[in-house]
């Protein structure tokens, strides 16, 4: 725990030392190359921060595992364990044995070394080193509703805020009224579109001759589950409805303001904020990939008032922020450039996703039965679409095409 506090002190100072730098009224372009790095390592300690909290997630885990393990026999563990396959999984891949253990699972393509052999122990193995790519951002923040089964499902909608409460005589009724209004309803229809993390291929010698417990079973969780959440995610920032899900992006609407091509101000960060209406700034957030985080760092208030737009979060679990509002990195947002959409600001509850039933994991036995291999393809449905009655909640910002 004292080095993740040690790590907390040394982003802390390294923020601090950026903002005194960009403070400067003689700001300079080697003042420019030091905040830059300044953030980077900001960047990379927040990085190690989550490392070492996962990791010690990961070893809390592991001993109650080992617990578990001492205390009851391997029966009892296959049927109270959540996260793990087991020798269930192992029947299931093999032997094509019962059902397939309910996770959310992936697998390898190939008995080649860079597609699996290197699993194979030559003595013994314990640990696979894993490609990471930051991935997420709206599904956390969304409004997320289940259904059990895939047929359409329409959610309701009213805009009455043109009309207001009005002044009667005695004795007149407000039906005569010309400001009486009734009520209009709109609808969203939500369907279910089904994704799946692709095909694959899993050689029966890569089962047998793998430590398959805990090492590659978990890599199979891991990989086709990522594969999975990596796809929802960019379709739910920008798919563009109509035969597919709706993006948060696509259904946003333009804050309008001018806007460059190539960089931000201020004053777009402002307009974007105030172009969200009060009632719907209240638990908003601001959505952004982290480059134009770096760029967001590096505005001010103005000449006259040289504090950072940006403010980092002073103790540990208080979240960094942008005017006040917390922020959400979404590596699927385009970058600041001409015509991009690069920064989204509203109430992001009110972009709901919609999951249907459960993720399945198919499994073909003789299709590939030729090359002594089983394939499996994991599949769920889904659909998403912001839910906007008339006034907007969500909001982008978007550049001039030149």
């Amino acid at each position: 725990m004292a080095k993740i506090e040690e790590l907390y002190e040394l982003k802390r100072k390294a923020e601090v030392e950026s903002k005194s730098l960009l403070n400067k009224a003689d700001y300079s372009k080697a003042d420019d190359e030091k905040v830059d790095e300044l953030l980077q390592r900001s960047v990379l300690l927040d990085n190690q921060i989550k490392g070492l909290k996962e990791a010690e997630a990961r070893e809390a885990l592991e001993a109650k595992q080992e617990l578990e393990r001492d205390e009851r026999d391997f029966e009892a563990k296959k049927e109270k364990t959540e996260y793990r396959f087991g020798e269930g999984f192992t029947k299931y891949v093999l032997r094509g044995e019962g059902e397939m253990p309910e996770q959310r699972a992936a697998g390898i393509q190939t008995v080649t070394t860079t597609a699996g052999g290197y699993t194979i122990p030559e003595g013994w193995m314990k640990n696979i080193k894993e490609a990471l790519l930051a991935y997420g951002g709206v599904y956390e923040n969304a409004f997320k509703f289940a259904t059990p089964s895939g047929n359409d499902i329409a959610f309701p909608n009213i805009n009455d805020t043109s009309n207001s409460a009005f002044q009667v005589s005695i004795n007149t009724s407000p039906v005569d009224s010309a400001s009486n209004a009734a009520l209009t309803f709109g609808t969203k229809t939500f369907k279910s579109y089904k994704w799946t993390s692709g095909l694959v291929q899993v050689p029966i010698e890569l089962l047998q001759d793998s430590d398959i417990s805990p090492v590659l079973e978990q890599l199979i969780v891991n990989v086709l589950k990522e594969r999975m959440w990596r796809g929802l995610n960019a379709i739910f920032t920008t798919g563009g409805g109509t035969t597919t899900i709706s993006g948060v992006v696509t259904g946003a609407y333009d804050a309008g303001g001018t806007v460059t091509a190539t960089a931000l101000t201020r004053d777009n960060i402002l307009d974007l904020y105030h172009a969200v209406d009060p009632a719907y700034r209240v638990g908003a957030k601001f959505m952004f990939n982290d480059k134009t985080l770096q760029a967001i760092k590096k505005l001010s208030f103005g000449t006259s008032d040289n504090r950072p737009l940006w403010q980092a979060g002073m103790s540990s679990g208080a979240p960094d922020t942008i005017e006040g509002k917390p922020y959400v990195i979404n590596q699927d947002m385009a970058d600041i450039g001409a015509s991009a959409k690069s920064i989204l600001f509203g109430d992001l509850q009110n972009y709901y996703i919609r999951e249907v039933a459960d993720w399945r994991l198919v499994r073909l036995t003789e299709r590939y039965a030729e090359l002594d291999q089983v394939a499996f393809a994991l599949f769920s449905r889904w659909d998403g679409q912001v839910v906007d009655a008339g006034t907007h909640p969500i909001k982008y910002l978007v550049h001039a095409a030149s």
